[in-house]
């Protein structure tokens, strides 16, 4: 029956591939996503910034150089079992302001130090007051 259910799956992700605000939107839905640096690549990919747009809790283990305010928000799985990162879960999932308190910091994180419009507009006053 798992073989079906992922054939299912995959056959309506490829059928609709969202992009955009269609994709922003899907994350929308979730509390939670998985990530990961890539081993020893050590990348802050783009999928830690596109949850912390969308208010997801990222899961998975964090880049050396993520800022420490993204480290303590997020489901940080690095060295735990999986019976430990499944009790984090449920325990923040039955903890709806805990879990909401963590979203928010992440996002609030990611907008400080990855939003480019924040960025650019820092960059042009820097520029405009020398």
């Amino acid at each position: 029956m798992p073989d079906v259910i992922t054939s299912i799956v995959k056959e309506e992700y490829e059928s609709k591939r969202p992009t955009g605000n269609d994709y922003y939107n899907l994350l929308d839905m979730y509390d939670f996503g998985i990530v990961c640096r890539g081993g020893i690549r050590d990348y802050l990919v783009a999928k830690y910034v596109e949850f912390g747009a969308c208010h997801v809790l990222p899961i998975g283990d964090c880049p050396s150089y993520m800022p420490i305010e993204m480290k303590k928000a997020m489901v940080n799985v690095e060295g735990m079992s999986d019976e430990h990162d499944v009790a984090e879960l449920r325990r923040l999932l039955s903890d709806r302001d805990e879990l909401i308190a963590r979203q928010d910091a992440y996002a609030a994180a990611t907008h400080k130090y990855f939003d480019r419009a924040e960025h650019s507009h820092r960059l042009i006053q820097q520029i405009m007051s020398t």
